[in-house]
């Protein structure tokens, strides 16, 4: 039975304006309110993509979209930490069996970050599994989280073996170095790991998630754990972008509708202003559908002919529809004037937050665009986990 996902839109469209009267909190704070994450976690919208035998939900893997829509328009960070936490719940779903139990069979509401590894922390391969020794960083939403999902680098003989490997809260400690300009009250810390043992059987190799049978699809039977893992994961990193590009729209059409120039004519009356509004407002249009394209054809990966030439688009438009809620963001933070630099206006916030998911590694233009092109002309991509 599929979930009733207008109920889950409407859920995150409920919470919106308690997500949005926290924001400032949020950001003092550097880190997710506690009642924010209990709102999120009693509506289910970390369930999203957790399999339903631990009481997920298994919802289309577009629905991100339209919940990071509703949220973003509040607050940046809020709709990050859910996206990213509900795709987490994904990836768990797709790793073996046992270490799905370990996470949820004692608590179905736990929560999965994830860390990455700047710079190279140690790994060592050891009988049944490895030893973790090192700093892992970047690692949203991680101060309510009870595992950590780490990227790790595996020695092989000549070459580099990337992994996702489990670790619960025992086995790291929380480095309080998140200090951001943008997306700054996703916690995004980093984690300090001394000679941790990984089973085996906590471990994902991310090359062997390329559309097709993984290890968690034995016993979650729902398509979402067999999709590309590397081609479709941006999608719930790049959907907070056309919520806050958005809300960025909304508040600024609403503090103009009574907003005069310096000589007393109102500001929408000005060509030049009405130009910046009808165009930010075409580029966030084009982004949400995007998106939402992107978005239907990775639903339906296994009922169409995709491949490597599909996952590289799908990766071009992620990247794209963020640099045109990018573009929308310069057009309109103009129109506010100095009442967007105070920091309770929510146009600033929304601002930074943009620019910051921007630079995010997987949604740069360049980077992207780059596969893309090589792709295209049949050369094979740089990153071969694609």
């Amino acid at each position: 039975m599929q979930p009733d996902r207008a109920a889950l839109i409407e859920a995150a469209r409920a919470l919106a304006p308690f997500v949005a009267a926290r924001a400032g909190e949020a950001e003092e704070l550097r880190r997710i309110p506690d009642a924010t994450m209990r709102e999120l976690v009693d509506a289910g919208l970390f369930r999203l993509y957790q399999p339903r035998r631990y009481g997920g939900l298994e919802a289309d893997y577009a629905l991100q979209i339209e919940i990071a829509l509703e949220i973003g328009r509040a607050c940046g960070s809020t709709a990050w930490v859910q996206g990213v936490l509900a795709s987490h719940a994904w990836v768990l779903g797709m790793m073996e069996p046992a270490a799905q139990d370990d996470v949820w069979r004692g608590n179905p509401d736990a929560l999965v970050a994830n860390a990455f590894f700047p710079g190279q922390p140690h790994c060592t391969p050891v009988e049944d599994g490895y030893v973790l020794d090192g700093v892992w960083r970047f690692a949203s939403g991680i101060d309510h989280c009870d595992w950590v999902n780490l990227n790790v680098q595996v020695p092989l003989e000549g070459e580099l073996e990337h992994r996702f490997m489990l670790a619960p809260k025992r086995d790291w400690t929380i480095v309080d170095d998140w200090f951001a300009t943008g997306l700054a009250a996703t916690g995004s810390k980093a984690l300090r790991l001394d000679r941790v043992f990984v089973p085996r059987h906590r471990t994902l190799r991310t090359i062997d998630c390329r559309g097709g049978p993984t290890p968690g699809s034995a016993v979650n039977h729902s398509y979402l754990y067999r999709l590309p893992l590397m081609g479709a994961f941006p999608l719930g990193i790049a959907a907070p972008a056309l919520g806050l590009a958005q809300g960025m729209l909304d508040v600024t059409m609403a503090e103009n509708l009574t907003k005069k120039t310096a000589v007393g004519v109102p500001t929408l009356d000005v060509p030049a202003v009405q130009l910046r509004l009808a165009t930010a407002a075409a580029e966030i249009d084009a982004a949400i559908a995007l998106l939402r394209a992107a978005g239907r054809d990775i639903d339906g990966f296994e009922v169409a002919s995709h491949g490597l030439e599909s996952r590289a688009r799908w990766r071009r438009d992620m990247a794209y529809a963020v640099m045109l809620c990018v573009q929308a963001s310069e057009r309109l933070y103009p129109l506010i004037g100095a009442r967007g630099l105070a920091r309770g206006n929510p146009v600033q916030r929304h601002w930074r937050d943009l620019h910051a998911i921007g630079s995010h590694a997987a949604l740069s233009w360049d980077g992207q665009a780059q596969t893309f092109g090589r792709v295209a002309v049949g050369l094979p991509p740089a990153d071969r986990r694609l």
